[in-house]
């Protein structure tokens, strides 16, 4: 059986470290069908954003897999701005 991939350490301070066990409850879908679906909205908007960095620190491409991690960690920072106001400000002032 392949072995289970360790997220990577946040690579921003202000990102959701996925190797924490207290973040776990970012690390699944939200109970609220609603705001699992707000949840992937936003992780879309900000998967665009860092995407297009990330293609840009990259000399204009990224492996797949960079870009499964990139949108994992929209989603879990994302699920988490949604649970956690004082992340949420974070970002919005």
């Amino acid at each position: 059986m392949p072995k289970k991939l360790e997220p990577p350490p946040p690579q921003d301070p202000l990102q959701t470290d996925q190797r924490d066990p207290a973040n776990a409850r970012y690390l699944v879908p939200l109970d609220d069908p609603e705001q699992e679906v707000q949840a992937r909205s936003m992780a879309d908007t900000i998967y665009g954003s860092a995407a297009d960095e990330a293609l840009i620190d990259g000399g204009g491409h990224i492996t797949v897999a960079q870009g499964v991690e990139i949108y994992n960690q929209a989603l879990v920072d994302a699920r988490r701005m949604i649970l956690d106001p004082e992340y949420a400000r974070l970002f919005t002032g």
